[in-house]
């Protein structure tokens, strides 16, 4: 990058019983300027560097939150972030914290609006300068955009990459709505990227979410949600109870599972009985690509019930879409879902191989607990006879009545490994951790 030439004023002074404006001053404001804006510009770079987005010009390093005042005006936290000045050099940006500022006339009328920052000078007071015989030069302080007119901080149109949006918002009279649209919040590069999961012994962690299936803004981890594998294609829908959905064959990532969200839109129109932009629960039918339709994730799950279950009728017509994210499609239109992994143990997607018995597991499938198929063998000795004897001692021989029942009962010890412990599931040794996801 471009940053002024570095001049060294440490060993400048002012000369000794010589007034500030004098021709004879030494204390070179100019030289001053040149070196805050030299080693403002590298510092800059140096956090850029470290931080997780190097490639970011525009990060918010702290604050800078746009909040509702009420009464249509909003507040704005303090803050500081890296941004650009004119020349195109990079300088650390400052916002004040400002309350109850009012929006520009007329912009109440629910358009989205940005908060924007740019870097911005003011000059010192006349003590602070100096004369070199023919101009007077000012000692140049930082200032923020918006404090000669607060209407200069907001925009009605999306500045992209090109300067610090504090936040994004609509106002409709006195409603205020959050858009969540800000430049990136710096983190520093942990040297993980977008949706690695990492097991952590505190749940807080700073540049991530927790994994456990919560709903997170599509625009306010936007990084996070482009990562989330997904899929999408068209489907065909029968008129019928149950109803049958069948997925084109445009797999991404993943086959969809029982338990996967699904959501519909048409070029025409939807069988009655689904609406486009609902989230609704897959189920596999067992045939290929087709699918039943529930209300609920317990509901698709319990797979001996059909509670839940979608019904169409009427007509459709057009080209029906489906959008599936394997992990959560959350509101439908706002927000996604992030893992749940709460006490459970991930598992590789694909076939295993090289096993005994080799099994898989596809993208975001829920899978219970097993134990493996098996049959007991037993050992009986001896049955059950009548014997019936007559008048002097004749014998009539005996006669089978029965083999003797046999219970298996609870595992005991076999008298080395101790005893068997049993419960809800089968599993091995295990320890709890929080699991996180980076953001």
């Amino acid at each position: 990058m471009t940053t002024v030439p570095f001049t060294n004023t440490t060993e400048d002074g002012q000369v000794p019983g010589a007034s500030p404006d004098a021709a004879t001053d030494y204390f070179l404001i100019s030289d001053y300027n040149n070196d805050k804006n030299y080693w403002n510009a590298k510092i800059c770079e140096i956090i850029k560097l470290i931080s997780d987005h190097p490639e970011q010009n525009f990060q918010i390093l702290y604050g800078g939150l746009v909040t509702n005042a009420g009464g249509s005006r909003i507040n704005i936290s303090e803050g500081a972030a890296i941004g650009k000045d004119e020349e195109g050099n990079f300088r650390v940006i400052t916002i004040p914290s400002l309350t109850n500022v009012s929006l520009p006339s007329g912009w109440s009328d629910d358009r989205q609006i940005w908060v924007v920052g740019n870097y911005k000078t003011e000059l010192n007071s006349a003590e602070r300068q100096h004369f070199d015989g023919s101009n007077y030069y000012y000692q140049v302080l930082d200032s923020y955009q918006g404090k000669e007119n607060s209407d200069s901080l907001f925009l009605d149109s999306n500045p992209g990459n090109t300067m610090i949006k504090w936040g994004s918002f609509k106002m409709n009279g006195t409603t205020f709505s959050d858009q969540y649209n800000r430049s990136r919040d710096w983190k520093v590069s942990t040297g993980n990227k977008p949706g690695d999961i990492i097991s952590v012994v505190n749940g807080n962690r700073a540049g991530f979410l927790p994994c456990s299936g919560g709903a997170y803004s599509r625009l306010a981890y936007s990084d996070l949600f482009a990562v989330m594998p997904k899929e999408s294609g068209t489907a065909t829908i029968t008129i019928a109870n149950p109803a049958v959905v069948t997925l084109s064959a445009t797999q991404n990532d993943s086959t969809p599972t029982t338990g996967n969200t699904i959501q519909f839109s048409s070029t025409g129109s939807l069988p009655t009985g689904i609406t486009s932009g609902t989230v609704y629960y897959l189920r596999y039918t067992g045939s290929a690509n087709n699918y039943h339709l529930y209300d609920t994730l317990s509901n698709a799950m319990n797979i001996t019930s059909t509670t839940g279950r979608t019904t169409t009728s009427g007509s459709q017509s057009g080209t029906h879409s489906y959008e599936i994210y394997y992990f959560g499609n959350g509101n439908g239109s706002t927000t996604f879902n992030v893992p749940d992994l709460r006490g459970v143990v991930p598992r590789g997607i694909g076939t295993s191989n090289g096993y005994t018995s080799n099994a898989s597991i596809l993208a975001g499938q829920r899978s219970d607990d097993q134990f493996q198929g098996h049959r007991h063998s037993i050992t009986t000795s001896g049955s059950i006879y009548s014997v019936a004897s007559g008048l002097g001692g004749t014998d009539y021989g005996a006669q089978l009545i029965g083999e003797p029942t046999i219970t298996i009962l609870d595992p005991i010890t076999d008298g080395t490994n101790g005893t068997p412990r049993t419960g809800l599931e089968t599993r091995g040794k295990s320890l709890g951790v929080y699991y996180a996801i980076q953001y």
